[in-house]
């Protein structure tokens, strides 16, 4: 729990079950604390660690987000990216600092800045 991957992780859970305090403790307290929330649209996603780069005060957790949406014909449409968190090492626990857009709660923490 206690690695940037773990971390990635909760965080991810957190957002896709909707519960936004729990996420927003997995931020750095400077996109926590001034929290301008976006609305995350109503697609099914998956999440898939795909590498984590980790140096002595940041990480980098690569992911694969596989977006489904909705369902035709032939099945559910799905559109598959691969994204990255970064994360800062604080205080002896890792905070994620940028997130991939598909899982933004808050416009500072989004990857477009």
């Amino acid at each position: 729990e206690a690695t940037p991957e773990g971390v990635v992780q909760r965080y991810a859970q957190a957002v896709v079950d909707g519960d936004i305090p729990t996420a927003l403790d997995h931020l750095v307290p400077e996109v926590a604390d001034s929290c301008e929330r976006v609305s995350r649209g109503s697609e099914d996603l998956r999440i898939t660690l795909l590498e984590t780069s980790e140096r002595e005060e940041s990480a980098r957790v690569e992911v694969l987000v596989v977006t489904v949406y909705g369902a035709g014909p032939l099945g559910a449409d799905e559109y598959e990216s691969e994204e990255a968190f970064d994360l800062v090492e604080s205080g002896g626990e890792w905070l994620i600092e940028t997130t991939p857009w598909q899982l933004t709660v808050c416009a500072e923490s989004g990857t477009v800045r």
